[in-house]
């Protein structure tokens, strides 16, 4: 006998539900943005989930190779792709975003159809003022004096625009040649089809290799972040005095007149914002999804400021690298090319004249950082020991002090390892200074040499706190809004004791940033156009 059809489902129904969730495809994870970082000591690389918690999904890392690799733009490409080919398949296959940052001003030419390096790179710290002979660099100096406002930050000789000229006037530039930045160049080879032209080759590709930049990188080459355009003061500089673009002679057949516009980056866009598709020989080899977007990128600083999540008037990050950068929410731009200070734009208001309702990231770079602990031979083991050693406290003035105080000031004096005040100007190699100051010639000063390595090493870090405190100060009396509170970036983060040695220098509560990579802040860059509007509220008040 059959048993009833009611009780004959009601069997079948475990079966049935299996079969169907076999059947039925899973949810897809969500998509991801994966964010570069081309620093001094190597490039970095994450990926984070489009989700409101932005998890980490995949991180990387390759150190340069050897010293000069830094500076050596075929290295860049080779770190660029061999870290995507070490990226799982299952993680490519979610990267919807891709976002580059670069050491700032950090500038290389190549040639305009296949990209091939035609000049070496001139880094973030290549100094025209140091580096490029007399007679250029007066030259240049005098020509961008003569048209740029009153302490433009291409006056600096660090500025892209002086490191662009100074290459003109040594060997003008080629109608083949373009100039653009570390990181329009890296973004560059993530979008052009190289399947098509051999990289070594000159000759004419079906596809030029894209010119294309972000707002943050411009900055130094002279873009006006105001009216987000090149200034009027331009075209008679590069145009009518230098003839940048070339003459009508000679001219490739691809442009029309004789422009700057010819070597410079041709679009700039908000960080970001979408510059162009991945090359279809990536999406082919690399297994990329088709829509994957290489979005506007940043700096390295700004990356690192970015990570931290801050966003209010008076918040701030210091970088601790290699060299120290610090940066600052402002309502009000600030410059000075004279004491290395420029404002970057974060964003808000619209692209007329003063860029009325934006908010600006104004700050500066100094050549003092932690490139000069390697110098002087401390290794991280000694740096960790000797850290533990010093006692920083804030002693109690003698007015507070009891009756007895006199004995126990001297036992106090002997026992506590204090402020040094020892006044060292900790520069690493010889690269002059950019910021608080500008000077090209400044010598590092590391004298007197106390006994113990314990007081030098605390004199090299209230050094570079000392000028930290400065680089405040100076944003402070050029106009931009008061420092409230800092956030620490880079290795020099991790040292507990140097934190409370800078805050009670700055005088303002002091922290390790939770997030402290540039290439954590430039994934989130890719994240940005992924992120629904109302996630999160603070990414959404600072871009």
């Amino acid at each position: 006998m059959r048993p009833p059809l009611p009780l004959l489902l009601l069997l079948l129904l475990p079966f049935l539900a299996c079969a169907f969730s076999a059947s039925s495809p899973s949810p897809s994870p969500p998509p991801c943005g994966l964010g570069f970082d081309f620093g001094t000591s190597g490039v970095r690389l994450t990926v984070l989930e489009a989700t409101d918690a932005r998890a980490r999904v995949y991180e990387a890392s390759t150190p340069w190779p050897h010293p000069k690799a830094v500076q050596d733009a075929e290295e860049w490409r080779r770190a660029l792709f061999g870290l995507l080919e070490e990226t799982p398949i299952e993680v490519r296959r979610r990267v919807a975003r891709i976002a580059v940052s670069g050491t700032s001003a950090s500038c290389i030419v190549v040639n305009r159809a296949t990209g091939a390096v035609t000049r070496p790179a001139r880094l973030y710290n290549w100094d025209a003022l140091r580096e490029a002979p007399a007679g250029i660099v007066k030259e240049a100096q005098a020509l961008i004096s003569e048209y740029a406002p009153a302490k433009h930050t291409t006056l600096s000789g660090t500025s892209t625009l002086m490191k662009g000229i100074a290459w003109h006037l040594e060997e003008a530039f080629h109608p083949e040649e373009i100039m653009l930045h570390q990181a329009d160049f890296l973004a560059g080879c993530l979008m052009h089809d190289s399947s098509q032209q051999s990289p070594s080759s000159s000759s004419s590709s079906s596809t030029p290799f894209p010119r294309i930049s972000d707002w943050n990188n411009m900055l130094k080459l002279g873009y006006d972040m105001s009216t987000l355009s090149y200034p009027p003061w331009f075209s008679p500089l590069l145009n009518d005095q230098l003839h940048l673009g070339g003459t009508p002679s000679s001219l490739p057949p691809s442009s029309s007149s004789s422009s700057y516009t010819n070597v410079l980056p041709l679009r700039v866009v908000e960080p970001g914002q979408a510059m162009g598709p991945l090359s279809p020989s990536l999406l082919r080899s690399l297994a990329f999804p088709p829509s994957c977007v290489v979005v506007g990128g940043t700096t390295d600083s700004i990356a690192a400021f970015l990570a931290a999540g801050l966003n209010e008037p008076g918040q701030a990050v210091t970088s601790l690298g290699s060299t120290l950068a610090i940066k600052m929410v402002s309502r009000r731009a600030v410059e000075d090319a004279g004491r290395g200070v420029y404002s970057h734009r974060l964003g808000g208001g619209g692209g007329g004249e003063g860029g009325e309702g934006a908010r600006w990231l104004v700050g500066g770079a100094s050549n003092v950082g932690c490139a000069v602990l390697r110098e002087e031979g401390f290794s991280n083991e000694e740096l960790r020991r000797l850290s533990l050693e010093m006692d920083v406290r804030e002693r109690r003035s003698s007015s507070s002090s009891s009756s007895s105080s006199s004995s126990s000031s001297s036992s106090s004096s002997s026992s506590t390892n204090s402020f040094q005040n020892l006044d060292y100007y900790p520069l690493a190699g010889e690269a002059g200074e950019r910021f608080p100051t500008c000077d090209p010639n400044k010598k590092k000063v590391l004298t007197p040499r106390p006994p113990r390595r314990v007081d030098f090493l605390q004199g090299i870090l209230e050094g570079i706190a000392r000028v930290e405190k400065e680089g405040y100060d100076v944003l402070k009396e050029l106009g931009a809004d008061e420092l409230v509170e800092v956030r620490t970036a880079g290795g020099g983060a991790k040292n507990e004791v140097w934190t409370r040695i800078r805050e009670r220098m700055l005088g303002v509560p002091t922290a390790k940033a939770e997030e402290t990579e540039a290439a954590y802040g430039a994934a989130l860059l890719a994240l940005k156009t992924l992120l629904p509007p109302s996630l999160p509220p603070s990414w959404e008040r600072v871009n």
